[in-house]
């Protein structure tokens, strides 16, 4: 099919008279037609090999080109006789077995009434599995649906748990400053330590009780998400566990501050170190999209 395409290359090349080009192609068919011994390609790239050659003024090689065109044209008339000789014995002998293949015949039609109810068989057998199937995945979607359902709800009761941590937070911040403002006007360095004790420990107890808090909700809505960080990041500590939670519901640095009660400088220093741990410091890759993936 090749070659044949590059001899109507070639013949396109001799109509436009580049005959350079149309030769080169028509010997490397004719060089093709020969591996193959395909008498037909042969004679065509003769032809116009010999066409190519007489354009030339090449006589000598169009004399050859047109010698081996005249003999394989008479080996294929003689090829074309013996296939006639052929052409009547195979009538003959399909003459002899006609009788045979009307026997067969009523064969083919008992499998081809065996096949067709096999077939519709199969057909019924497929469509029970398909409508099965169907429903199957009808009641994964509903399942599936009913789970994102779920999720967004325990979304929302987190994210409404988070809002009254921040209020939390914030009142205990204003009750520390004012603890504060009374440490300073107290003249009594007895009543200054234990005010300040006071302030330390109400601090300390309502933070550790806010993040076992958050990080029960935490784990309810985002299940395994701890256990996946830790198998890929091992080395993170129990701050930064939080704060990639944090990061994972999309909270600002101002948004975390609130409810730690930390500096937003102090924040965006805890951001860059974890950026360094997960290794995308050097990249522009977004830290809450990336946390939101795992």
């Amino acid at each position: 099919m090749t070659a044949q395409c590059e001899l109507y290359i070639g013949q396109y090349y001799y109509n436009i008279n580049q005959f350079d080009s149309s030769t080169h192609i028509a010997k490397t068919v004719y060089g093709k037609a020969n591996k193959l011994k395909s008498n037909k390609l042969i004679i065509e790239a003769s032809d116009l090999l010999r066409k190519n050659f007489l354009n030339k003024g090449d006589t000598i090689s169009a004399y050859k080109y047109l010698n081996i065109s005249k003999e394989l044209n008479e080996e294929l008339l003689a090829h074309r006789n013996n296939d006639e000789l052929y052409k009547l014995e195979f009538l003959y002998n399909n003459a002899k077995i006609e009788k045979i293949k009307e026997q067969k015949e009523q064969k083919k039609k008992f499998m081809f009434i065996f096949i067709i109810s096999t077939l519709i068989f199969l057909g019924f057998i497929l469509f029970l599995l398909y409508s099965r199937q169907r429903i199957k995945v009808k009641n994964t979607l509903l399942k599936n649906k009913a789970i994102s359902a779920e999720l967004k709800n325990k979304n929302l009761e987190l994210t409404a748990n988070l809002v009254t941590l921040m209020k939390k937070n914030e009142m205990i911040t204003d009750i520390s400053k004012e603890l504060n403002k009374i440490k300073k006007e107290a003249k009594s360095i007895t009543v200054k330590n234990i005010i300040g004790d006071i302030n330390r420990r109400v601090q300390r107890n309502i933070n550790d009780k806010m993040y076992k808090e958050f990080s029960i909700r935490f784990k309810e809505v985002h299940i395994g998400y701890y256990d996946r960080l830790l198998s890929k990041y091992p080395g993170l500590s129990n701050n930064e566990l939080r704060l990639c939670a944090y990061l994972r519901l999309n909270l600002s640095s101002k948004d975390i501050s609130e409810l730690t009660g930390q500096r937003i400088s102090t924040i965006e220093n805890a951001r860059y170190r974890l950026r360094k741990k997960l290794g995308i410091s050097n990249t522009e890759i977004n830290l809450v999209t990336f946390l939101s993936k795992i």
